[in-house]
């Protein structure tokens, strides 16, 4: 156990993920004007999950997290096209 308390200090990188972080206006209010639910349309979850990962990357305590573990950010993969209608009658 002693070797354990004399071992390196965890670094600590406080990282702040709230809605006042968000710069568009629109996005912010957008959460807050939700009624109270236990139950939210995944439309709503895709929203404040894009909304949480804006806050996220435009963190700079973030960004050296990711940079002092030697980790990249990557972009998010495309959403796929939508089916193309086939020829009528087919």
């Amino acid at each position: 156990m002693a070797s354990l308390a004399s071992g390196p200090s965890p670094k600590l990188y406080p990282i702040d993920v709230s809605l006042p972080m968000l710069s568009d206006k629109a996005e912010f209010a957008y959460p807050n004007d939700l009624p109270t639910s236990f139950v939210l349309s995944a439309g709503v979850v895709d929203r404040l999950r894009a909304a949480a990962g804006t806050v996220l990357l435009a963190s700079p305590d973030f960004r050296k997290l990711v940079d002092d573990v030697g980790a990249s950010i990557v972009a998010s993969p495309a959403a796929p096209a939508p089916p193309r209608p086939g020829p009528i009658g087919h």
